[in-house]
């Protein structure tokens, strides 16, 4: 074998043997703090409107904080009069 068969060769194995690696941060990144934290935004909203759009106290207020559940009990003690 040719010297540049060799080079060739050691080349295509180094690349094997880092390739995994690289996908294995790509797919890391594809997946960021960010994007997990926007879902679970969106799904507590989601959870939240469709709370407020069947009258359903329970859901509604598992998705605010203490403070603004007793404040929003307060201001609709009958939580029919809300809709």
């Amino acid at each position: 074998m040719s010297g540049d068969a060799v080079m060739a060769r050691r080349y295509v194995w180094a690349w094997l043997a880092v390739a995994p690696a690289l996908l294995g941060v790509v797919s890391l990144a594809c997946m960021s703090p960010g994007q997990r934290r926007e879902e679970s935004l969106q799904r507590v909203a989601h959870e939240f409107n469709d709370g407020m759009r069947w009258n359903r106290e329970d859901q509604v207020m598992r998705c605010l904080l203490p403070g603004e559940a007793r404040l929003l009990r307060a201001r609709a003690p009958t939580w029919a009069t809300i809709s």
